[in-house]
């Protein structure tokens, strides 16, 4: 089993953005986590690897 060494930490959300961040996420074919870096590399200019055209 491979043991990630990226950085994770929990954080609140409100259920509204939860289902929102839910209902992007299927549609893009992406995990939550996926979408949530996504946005975050997209608000901040990084080119991750998770950074896609839509």
């Amino acid at each position: 089993m491979k043991v990630s060494t990226q950085p994770q930490f929990k954080i609140r959300l409100s259920h509204e953005l939860k289902e929102a961040l839910k209902k992007e996420s299927e549609l893009n074919k992406r995990s939550i986590n996926s979408e949530i870096c996504y946005h975050l590399e997209k608000a901040y200019g990084l080119n991750g690897k998770n950074q896609e055209a839509v």
